[in-house]
């Protein structure tokens, strides 16, 4: 049992299952089926939680999953989404997949973008152009940022542009 406060600030405990239930009942079904859990969220995907010991939490999906009958066939293994909807926890819409599948259906989905061609090149373009600044130790000729003044006044120039980027947005 977790113990929980009330607004009055008395220690109240309440079963697993029954915090459980209680946050599947305030789950709202959008127009997809999905089940989208109201609770508490990890991660920066937004990942539905539940603390299952006191300061354990563990995934809901993984928990609804396991409730449907479907036991997690080895650590590897991950809840998967069909509905792509990270916050639904209808275990009709998930499965059981390893990272690899999960990232072989994200890029069937398009859900994944890997740079080719020409965008690539753009990419490691910057990437090298880049490493004249973060790298002091590639100082010579024909290097503009072999004078470390040079360096300086770049670095400088990149703080001031961030500076001022973050005093617009305040």
């Amino acid at each position: 049992m977790i113990k929980t406060r009330n607004n009055k600030g008395q220690v109240r405990s309440k079963p697993f299952e029954q915090r459980l239930q209680e946050q599947l009942d305030r789950a709202v079904t959008n127009e997809n089926g999905c089940w989208i859990w109201q609770g508490a969220m990890a991660g920066s995907g937004g990942y539905p939680v539940i603390r299952i010991a006191d300061q354990t939490q563990m995934r809901v999906s993984r928990i609804m999953l396991e409730r449907d009958g479907k036991p997690r066939p080895s650590d590897k293994h991950v809840a998967c989404h069909t509905c792509d909807t990270p916050s639904c926890v209808n275990p009709a819409h998930l499965f059981w997949g390893t990272h690899k599948d999960n990232t072989q259906d994200a890029l069937a989905k398009g859900r994944i973008y890997i740079p080719h061609g020409e965008h690539l090149e753009k990419i490691r373009t910057k990437a090298k152009a880049l490493k004249g600044i973060q790298k002091p130790h590639l100082r010579g000729a024909g290097n503009p940022m072999a004078d470390p003044a040079a360096r300086q006044r770049q670095i400088d120039g990149v703080r001031r542009y961030h500076d001022q980027r973050r005093a617009t947005k305040l």
